[in-house]
């Protein structure tokens, strides 16, 4: 196992896309699909910090999409700060 361990990265990136577009494509309301996407982030983050990868860097919006959701008063806006402040203090934590 610890050969396997050595090769695992150390660093992952991903790029969060198409939640809204995936909860749409059910009937679901958009805002369901960020839910879902900030439940499989948070999932995420515990399952790199048990498998000891270092570094997360997630892309989740540029800042002129989360203006833009901040203009028209949308929850993504919202719910994206709650899951940053929510990962920056288990971060803190660990």
């Amino acid at each position: 196992m610890m050969e396997n361990m050595e090769r695992f990265p150390k660093h992952i990136a991903i790029i969060l896309d198409g939640n809204g577009r995936w909860a749409a494509s059910r009937g679901l309301p958009r805002a369901l699909g960020h839910k879902k996407g900030c439940e499989t982030l948070e999932q995420i983050v515990e399952d790199c910090a048990r498998l000891g990868v270092s570094y997360l860097t997630v892309y989740g919006f540029s800042t002129e999409k989360l203006e833009a959701f901040r203009r028209r008063g949308r929850s993504a806006y919202a719910a994206f700060s709650f899951l940053y402040e929510k990962a920056y203090f288990r971060c803190q934590c660990k």
